[in-house]
């Protein structure tokens, strides 16, 4: 809300992305200089000399609570009618998140296949002396993998199902 107020609705100027910075706008009040960005750990203003300027940045603050909370009717209104007028532009990616459910889901199955196939198996290892030694692989460790692969596939499941529902919801 905060970006929308400050760039879309009253107009100030946008420094593009930058790593771990989703937007900056740059702002003058009383002759000083303060950013207000969005970074990878929450939203921030910030000032060349805190001490000195922390009032000011105060009040710029508050100024932008309050517009936040006056102008949110107006930004309700703006999403109403880019709902409505189904102008609103969601790039389609329900293939591609379907396809890495279907990718999982087949590593899953033929994990879970090849803890089974293995029941019972044990493995002949040489042993630094020479010697040779019976190991029985537990098939925990197969099954361990499968319930992995079945944890991703149900992520992958949901991220797609929620992709769909918000392409339903906004469509036509």
């Amino acid at each position: 809300m905060v970006y929308f107020l400050l760039a879309d609705l009253l107009g100030f100027p946008t420094i593009g992305r930058q790593e771990k910075v989703a937007w900056s706008i740059v702002l003058g009040w009383d002759g000083k200089t303060f950013v207000i960005e969005h970074r990878k750990m929450g939203l921030g203003i910030f000032v060349k000399d805190l001490k000195k300027e922390e009032t000011c940045a105060r009040k710029i603050v508050n100024l932008i609570t309050s517009g936040v909370r006056v102008s949110e009717k107006y930004f309700d209104w703006l999403a109403a009618t880019a709902i409505r007028d189904s102008k609103l532009n969601l790039l389609n990616k329900s293939r591609h998140l379907l396809g890495r459910v279907q990718y999982f889901l087949s590593l899953y199955r033929k994990a879970k296949l090849e803890a089974e196939s293995r029941k019972g198996e044990s493995v002949l290892e040489t042993l630094p002396d020479g010697s040779l030694q019976t190991r029985h692989p537990s098939r925990f460790d197969f099954e361990r993998e499968a319930d992995w692969l079945a944890v991703s596939a149900i992520e992958a499941f949901f991220s797609w199902s929620e992709h769909v529902f918000i392409h339903l919801a906004t469509g036509p």
